[in-house]
């Protein structure tokens, strides 16, 4: 009482694959080797691009903050003790006043001037007397 519908076929499990289709199977994957190594070359490239813009990203954060540190530090010692500060406004203004010749509105130019930026109170106070001059030529438009 065998039941014949469940039963496999012999004769099919027999029988090896077509060799021809064997062949069209391999060449439609093409070359393995060749893939994985584009494949692992574009990741490289692409982890190389993302850390040159990670460590860009992090100079400009790192600059960023020696700037902002340095500006609290400035403006903390302006504040502390403006008379030990050798190139503070007050010190720049009595240099000015030795200059002869300059008039009220030069003189409201130069403190303009010298207002900006640290650097240029620095460079006004140490050159010596014809650097002066030529930052006043500079600055006012006219010889002293």
């Amino acid at each position: 009482m065998e039941n014949n519908s469940r039963q496999i076929p012999t004769e099919h499990m027999n029988t090896l694959p077509d060799p021809t289709s064997m062949k069209k199977a391999r060449t439609c994957k093409g070359n393995d080797e060749g893939k994985a190594k584009r494949g692992k070359e574009t990741t490289i490239e692409d982890l190389v691009a993302v850390r040159k813009e990670e460590l860009k990203t992090y100079v400009d954060v790192k600059t960023k903050q020696i700037e902002s540190y340095r500006d609290v530090k400035m403006a903390l010692m302006e504040k502390k003790d403006p008379d030990k500060d050798p190139y503070c406004i007050a010190n720049c203004i009595a240099k000015l006043k030795t200059i002869p010749d300059l008039s009220a509105s030069e003189h409201l130019k130069m403190i303009e001037y010298l207002e900006g930026e640290r650097v240029d109170r620095e460079i006004f106070m140490t050159v010596e007397h014809d650097v002066v001059l030529e930052i006043l030529k500079k600055v006012l438009g006219r010889q002293i």
